[in-house]
């Protein structure tokens, strides 16, 4: 092995580290919620959120309403409210600029 071989060899493999594997990613059991602007989202318990839904902001989800796998709902200054019995299915986007709401 020559240096530049051993120099590289010893960067890739921190002392103390040999045999080590890194470690997994974990995974994420749940829809994504963001707080945006100070407004964190709020799902009734009796509505079912996929966990690849993503809410951001003031968005609030009714009583047995469903947002489906891939629905973004984003309150972008303004309240996104789903009401009950609501089905938003797959890569639907809906989002409220400021002072409309939807």
């Amino acid at each position: 092995m020559n240096a530049s071989t051993a120099a590289v060899t010893e960067l890739a493999t921190p002392s103390g580290m040999a045999g080590v594997s890194p470690p997994r990613a974990q995974v994420r059991a749940g829809p994504v919620m963001i707080r945006h602007l100070g407004m964190a989202p709020s799902v009734h318990p009796e509505a079912y959120v996929a966990p690849t839904a993503v809410l951001s902001g003031q968005v609030s989800v009714g009583a047995g309403s469903c947002i489906m796998h891939g629905a973004v709902l984003a309150a972008e200054g303004g309240p996104v409210q789903v009401g009950a019995g609501c089905v938003i299915w797959r890569t639907r986007c809906c989002a409220a600029p400021r002072s409309t709401g939807c």
